[in-house]
């Protein structure tokens, strides 16, 4: 989000910057998160095209002084309070403010770490959160630091939100909530918040002050709706009253139909009886540097042959690459399934797949064996915080057990009396009627008006009379 990036978020008619922000707007969108930032660079340009384009901003403090710099919060014991002061005092003064000493309008939110409970233990089982004590020590001393960088600059008027992004794990050494993902290290945060000395610190702020009037929660998952309100939501309302909570990056992208699942986890977070405010959706460009399964969630991917603009930042030159639309591609749809009920079948052929997240996919991979005639899904969170368990087995079933956490159904007919043939046609027949691009259906879930295919390389208009756009026939989602 530095002014020096305007090649990627820009907008000028088309003329100047790729558009990204003007592209998200389309689709519906009423803010954008953003990470790490460089306090060394002006955002100001940033938050003014963002305000332009009647986006809110959910901005992030970097990890730099937390993880990885000299003498970050490992090497003080993690105590973060001089390394934020000084990065937020300057991030205050790169675009954060305006000149009149407010905060920039466009600022919703300040998320001060994004998955800390991963990130704060040297050594902890890859993907498991780490000491209670470490993580909440540094959020809590992070969080007095804003606090004070803010009172020194003498900030008038209203103040965004904080926050910080948990990731979906359960924390085995938090003292509530061991089996449930994510509320553990929300507890713990919270109880640090109210009494900081609980963590070895003596607060120059009224940190619970701040946590009841300004604090709301996050976290992030590849869990799709179905899941969200058993695994989390449920015992969230339950035990956090008076703090709402919104999920930093959501996108279940194995589910069978990304409109669906979307709709479903915006009307829970339209519904006033629950604390959840809304979702971000993970995310708007591939992210190609990560490779492997980060590369299922992006949006958009980049043409590497189009060029939208160029930019220069922190003295390094960079490409905006054309974006290209990414499908998503809908699985059979499965029958009747039944809630804590477990299939047994005496039938020899079995299979077992861990790491399965929902039912809906346990399901998907009984079509994908043709000895599959009964499907148990069983919720047990792995170590990443992921339902896993799906049992297939043949024949019918022998008998249905009452057993909490299991769902099962039964896979749609297979079409045993069509030749391969046929069903080769068929299947491709069905693919390309059910394929759907993934913007279209954030932007129908949305209420966006649709994306002007156009704005994907605004390059084209200008450098060729006639742009060859790819034909994209609008898509209608049921």
């Amino acid at each position: 989000m530095a002014n020096g990036s305007w090649a990627f978020w820009g907008h000028n008619g088309g003329r100047f910057g790729r558009g990204d922000l003007s592209i998200m707007r389309d689709m519906g969108a009423n803010a954008v998160r953003l990470y790490g930032n460089d306090p060394a660079l002006d955002h100001g340009a940033f938050m003014d095209e963002a305000q332009r384009q009647n986006l809110k901003v959910i901005v992030g403090l970097s990890d730099y002084p937390f993880i990885q710099m000299q003498g970050s919060c490992f090497q003080t014991g993690w105590n973060c309070y001089s390394q934020i002061r000084k990065q937020f005092a300057n991030d205050l003064r790169s675009g954060f403010l305006t000149h009149s000493g407010t905060y920039h309008p466009a600022i919703r939110t300040l998320i001060v770490m994004n998955e800390p409970d991963l990130k704060f233990e040297i050594g902890t089982i890859q993907g498991l959160p780490g000491v209670p004590a470490h993580f909440c020590r540094a959020l809590v001393t992070a969080i007095d630091a804003v606090l004070d960088a803010e009172r020194e600059a003498n900030i008038s008027g209203p103040l965004p939100n904080l926050s910080v992004a948990f990731s979906f794990g359960r924390c085995n050494l938090c003292s509530r909530f061991q089996t449930s993902p994510a509320l553990g290290q929300m507890w713990e945060l919270r109880r640090a918040m109210q009494r900081p000395e609980r963590v070895g610190y003596k607060a120059r702020n009224d940190l619970w002050a701040a946590y009841k009037q300004r604090f709301e929660n996050a976290f992030n998952t590849a869990n799709s709706a179905l899941e969200i309100k058993p695994l989390f939501l449920d015992d969230y309302d339950r035990h956090f009253q008076g703090t709402s909570v919104f999920i930093g990056e959501y996108h279940s992208p194995y589910y069978f139909d990304q409109e669906v699942d979307l709709e479903e986890i915006l009307e829970v977070a339209s519904n006033r009886s629950s604390l959840l405010s809304g979702i971000c959706f993970f995310e708007f460009q591939v992210r190609y540097d990560k490779g492997g399964a980060e590369m299922n969630f992006g949006m958009f991917g980049l043409s590497h042959s189009k060029e939208a603009g160029h930019a220069v930042i922190a003295g390094q030159n960079y490409t905006s690459w054309c974006l290209t639309p990414r499908r998503e591609v809908r699985r059979s749809q499965c029958g009747q399934m039944e809630s804590d009920v477990n299939y047994e079948s005496s039938d020899e052929w079995s299979l077992n797949i861990s790491h399965v997240w929902s039912a809906e996919l346990c399901c998907a991979r009984c079509h994908q064996h043709k000895s599959c005639s009964v499907w148990t899904w069983e919720r047990d969170a792995g170590l990443d915080g992921c339902p896993s368990s799906c049992h297939l087995k043949g024949g019918r079933p022998a008998r249905k057990v009452r057993q909490t956490g299991f769902v099962s159904g039964l896979p749609m007919p297979h079409r045993s009396l069509i030749s391969a043939s046929q069903r080769k046609r068929q299947d491709a027949h069905k693919v390309r009627q059910e394929a759907a691009w993934v913007h279209t259906a954030v932007e129908q879930a949305f209420g966006g008006h649709g994306v002007d295919l156009a704005k994907l390389c605004p390059s084209w208009a200008r450098s060729e009379a006639s742009p060859r756009i790819p034909t994209l026939a609008p898509v209608s989602l049921q």
